[in-house]
């Protein structure tokens, strides 16, 4: 049934890809055309149930899907030119061997960054081995901690995006290589820490081997949320006064300057929960930008609210995907 609701999910969001406007006005969601041209490098994903956010997130994950099918295609060439050489040729621009997940941390105190300490992560569509050699080069810098399996397995915002990873991997052809995950917890870090973090981790982002996802949900408004601010509608309905701060944040990150993003979250306090993860790896795109490493373009491609607030009872969650290309020299 999971794997069928994805499926569907997935079909949609193609479908409408290359259209825009699919519902802005009725439906409180919105899509741009098709990704930019280049190379699919990673993803802004949501992490609320699939009912509510699982279509978003489908906008997002074509960009994975496509990245794989590209991954795989580069992987028969080499191994039909290889014929019985047994020597292994380095990973091509689009060769995927681990996608990293960089997620948040609803239920815990954490001024850092945790990795996970599985050997594997266990979905409905099928297990993904972690990356044990990426997670000991991690740990072995002193600078991140290995998260309690209690912690990992009671945090949503990386369970709901293994799935649509897992049913990805699934849906390749057997002789694909095999595909590990690494899963990172961003706890709740300053701007100079998200910094320091984004430095580290930019060298690994930058590999061509490496796939990024980043796990967030925008604007979390209503009393349970405690975000319901006074006095700044003016003339527009709530709703929409919502949308216009979220696109606001998301232009932000399009811009890829980190600090502009700091300094909207204080200037809104817009409860964009996996606000801190977004802010290491803006850091790290650019740090790989002015290092020359890798430079990308990052692009909304669909936004939604669980809801259309009209009343100051009304409570709503947002979800925006994005996807981040490679741009060519």
């Amino acid at each position: 049934k999971l794997n069928q609701q994805l499926s569907e999910f997935l079909e949609a969001a193609d479908a409408e890809r290359d259209t825009t406007g699919a519902g802005g006005s009725d439906g409180g969601s919105s899509s741009v055309p098709s990704s930019p041209m280049g190379t699919p490098r990673g993803i802004i994903a949501p992490h609320a149930g699939y009912s509510y956010s699982g279509p978003a997130a489908a906008y997002a994950y074509l960009a994975l899907q496509d990245a794989l099918s590209a991954s795989y295609t580069t992987d028969a060439t080499e191994n039909e030119n290889d014929n019985d050489n047994d020597n292994t040729s380095p990973p091509t621009q689009t060769q995927i061997r681990t996608i990293v997940v960089l997620h948040p941390s609803h239920h815990v105190h954490l001024d850092g960054c945790e990795i996970s300490s599985a050997a594997a992560i266990e979905t409905p569509l099928g297990n993904i081995p972690v990356d044990d050699r990426l997670r000991r080069t991690l740990l072995s810098t002193g600078e991140f901690g290995s998260m309690p399996r209690s912690v990992d397995e009671e945090e949503h915002s990386g369970e709901m995006q293994y799935p649509y990873i897992a049913k990805l991997l699934s849906d390749r052809l057997e002789s694909s290589p095999a595909i590990q995950i690494l899963p990172i917890m961003v706890g709740s870090t300053s701007t100079h820490r998200e910094t320091h973090f984004g430095t580290l981790l930019a060298p690994i982002l930058a590999r061509s081997e490496i796939f990024t996802v980043i796990s967030s949900d925008f604007c979390h408004w209503g009393s349970r949320f405690g975000f319901h601010p006074q006095g700044v509608f003016a003339d527009k309905e709530i709703f929409k006064y919502i949308e216009g701060m979220d696109r606001l944040g998301m232009d932000r990150i399009q811009m890829q300057q980190p600090g502009a993003f700091a300094e909207y979250l204080k200037e809104t306090n817009n409860t964009i929960c996996g606000r801190h993860p977004i802010g290491v790896w803006l850091n790290a795109v650019k740090s790989n930008k002015d290092a020359n490493n890798e430079t990308l373009n990052i692009k909304f491609v669909h936004y939604a609210q669980s809801s259309r607030v009209k009343s100051r009872r009304d409570s709503s969650v947002s979800y925006a995907s994005a996807i981040a290309t490679q741009v060519s020299d």
